[in-house]
């Protein structure tokens, strides 16, 4: 964990607030999505009185999101790709939890990687029941 060293200071700009769970816009069910080395803060909200807590303990709001992962990255839940020379491999954004696994260290040549994003006129919604 890279907790952010308390002399930096966020522009207001530079700071972006996400539902963690996301209604999946296909079946309307939902879909836990964080980035969970890059929160920082946690926002609840008590759905019977509106009240906004807000928890800035990195520490506790990290283990808080990992702990909310951890079925995510039980062995029956996570593919994970032997790539080779040539393979194009594509995954829906929104829908996964990616990462690299390092497996490419050992090649002097690790590869070469292109990123492609497109906007979606779907902007991601919070779930709520």
């Amino acid at each position: 964990e890279n907790p952010i060293p308390k002399s930096t200071t966020l522009h207001p700009r530079e700071v972006h607030s996400f539902p963690m769970v996301w209604k999946n816009p296909s079946n309307g069910q939902p879909h836990l999505q964080i980035a969970g080395c890059c929160v920082y803060s946690l926002t609840t909200v008590d759905p019977s009185t509106g009240n906004k807590t807000v928890n800035s303990d990195l520490a506790q709001v990290r283990r808080i999101c990992h702990g909310l992962q951890d079925k995510v990255y039980r062995p029956e839940n996570v593919y994970a790709h032997g790539c080779e020379k040539g393979d194009l491999v594509i995954f829906y954004n929104r829908g996964v939890i990616h990462s690299i696994s390092g497996q490419l260290a050992q090649y002097k040549q690790r590869r070469l990687s292109w990123q492609c994003n497109m906007v979606s006129i779907t902007p991601s919604e919070a779930y709520s029941n």
